[in-house]
């Protein structure tokens, strides 16, 4: 298989394949993406599977075909903070976290997947 960027992509496979369970707090840099709906209420459920991975303390890589076309103040970041210190009972370990900037690779069209990033 050729390396991404390469002329031939991967085929698409819509599941994780030869995966297994991942232990609590294992990947701390994985984020969620949620979207306003018109209501301005943010929708974990629109977010169509979205993700990111937290690459810098403020920045995350997710898919272009997530956020191109989206203004940043219409995405929210869900990530875990986990405090050991306490009890799972005495603290919420989730933080939703507003974005103040969409920058989409200027390579990508929507037509193929390549290019497929954004911070």
């Amino acid at each position: 298989m050729p390396p991404l960027g390469g002329s031939e992509l991967p085929a698409y496979a819509p599941r994780i394949v030869n995966g297994e369970p991942a232990q609590l707090f294992e990947h701390s840099f994985v984020v969620s993406l949620a979207f306003t709906r018109q209501d301005d209420n943010f929708d974990w459920v629109a977010a169509r599977g979205c993700g990111g991975s937290l690459i810098a303390p403020s920045l995350v890589l997710t898919a272009a075909h997530c956020v191109k076309g989206v203004s940043a103040n219409k995405v929210q970041v869900g990530v875990h903070r986990h405090d050991h210190t306490q009890s799972d009972s005495e603290h919420a370990c989730s933080a939703n976290i507003g974005v103040t900037k969409v920058e989409v690779h200027p390579d990508y069209h929507g037509n193929h997947m390549k290019h497929d990033a954004a911070l």
